[in-house]
């Protein structure tokens, strides 16, 4: 009798499982048909190039394209696709919102003593309208490297858990997780903050970062092979960044919650080149405080700064885009489920993200200057949690 109830049991949550998967299928595919900006103006065509060119495009691919290399591989898989072009890319992009989501899970499940409560994460983050809107409506892939970094999470998350010597082979691979990241987008350097803090703490070796720099220009290797220049290569990221002053263009400084706000009366070039700046050295002030006040390297503490960095970066810098704090939203549903009491963080979160994205689509009137007043209160709350050593303390007790 109790096998046959347990059986019954399990047969109800795989079908109830297989009813919100189907749902959140079913509400991608309704906007798969819509082709928004960067559809027609940069995936379009891009598919259409590397569907007529195949493997010889990523030869001359930076005529058409200053996305990165793994980016456009991204693209030509899709071209395989039995499918049009824009329903494609969609779907290539989609996959990764369930990766994310599975990596969700196994960090959440990590913690929690009622497993069984671990679910609710990915189903909130795969139901979410911003994560929704942003492979299936936008067609854009921040999922790919929020699901890398979600998974370089977890890996780290696990090393620490399992001391130096037998979690070593967790943080090799954590580092290859950001190494992949930062190879599809530039903006996976939002992570830095975890990255840096364990070098320091020397739970990532100094000699294991070189990881980066490696898989970063073996990524390249095909499309060099093909005939692109290094030069033209090596210069994609720098060339991304020197482009932001002039796509800006939701307000005068950005299209999302950011310091820079407060700062709208100076000229955008001095704005820029001073959130740089910022950035760099509040990221490290944070850091050397942190390790001046001995802040354990746990596995707590680092999904406290993945939020925080994730948060805090793109709210420093110049020209942010609305959907840069997508791995903010992620980050925050994880830190949520770590520690129930600032469940209003992703509530804050996903709320701001769904009034603005994309571009005031809500047709709500929107003040970003607010929204970021509230991300500032957000971001404060966060860093004093971190520096607060005896609740750490007391949450690695537990």
């Amino acid at each position: 009798m109790k096998r046959r109830q347990k059986f019954s049991v399990w047969l109800g949550l795989l079908l109830l499982g297989a009813l919100f998967f189907a749902l959140s299928v079913f509400a991608r595919l309704v906007f798969f048909d819509h082709a928004g900006f960067d559809q027609k103006v940069f995936m379009g065509p891009l598919y259409r190039f590397f569907n007529g060119s195949g493997l010889g495009g990523l030869g001359t691919a930076d005529m058409v394209s200053g996305a990165s290399v793994m980016f456009q591989y991204l693209i030509l898989l899709a071209t395989l696709l039995p499918f049009k072009g824009m329903v494609s890319t969609k779907i290539v992009f989609v996959l990764f919102d369930y990766l994310a989501a599975l990596f969700l899970y196994f960090i959440v499940r990590s913690r929690l003593r009622k497993k069984n409560i671990a679910i609710f994460a990915p189903l909130i983050f795969l139901f979410a309208p911003t994560v929704v809107a942003n492979a299936s409506m936008m067609s854009q892939y921040d999922s790919v490297y929020t699901a890398l970094l979600l998974m370089a999470l977890y890996l780290f998350i696990v090393s620490l858990s399992h001391g130096e010597k037998d979690g070593r082979l967790a943080s090799w691979l954590g580092i290859g997780m950001f190494s992949l990241a930062f190879s599809f987008k530039l903006q996976a350097v939002f992570f830095v903050l975890p990255i840096i803090f364990l070098t320091l703490k020397n739970k990532i070796k100094w000699y294991q970062l070189l990881v980066v720099p490696v898989i970063w220009i073996a990524s390249m290797v095909p499309a060099s092979l093909a005939g692109r220049s290094w030069t033209s290569l090596l210069l994609i990221y720098p060339g991304q960044m020197q482009k932001i002053i002039g796509k800006v263009h939701c307000s005068l400084v950005s299209c999302a919650p950011s310091l820079m706000h407060f700062l709208s009366d100076w000229p955008r070039e001095q704005m820029k080149n001073f959130s740089i700046l910022l950035a760099i050295t509040v990221v490290l002030f944070l850091v050397l405080a942190l390790i001046v006040k001995r802040i354990p390297a746990s596995g707590d503490v680092i999904v406290k700064l993945s939020f925080l960095s994730s948060a805090l970066v793109p709210f420093m810098l110049f020209g942010m885009f609305d959907r840069y704090f997508f791995l903010a939203d992620a980050m925050a549903l994880v830190y949520a489920f770590y520690f129930p009491v600032f469940w209003y963080i992703p509530v804050v979160m996903f709320a701001s993200s769904a009034l603005i994205y994309p571009n005031n689509a809500t047709g709500l009137p929107v003040s970003l200057f607010f929204l970021s007043l509230v991300m500032a209160v957000i971001i404060i709350i966060v860093i004093k949690d971190i520096f607060m050593i005896g609740q750490v303390v007391k949450h690695q007790k537990e």
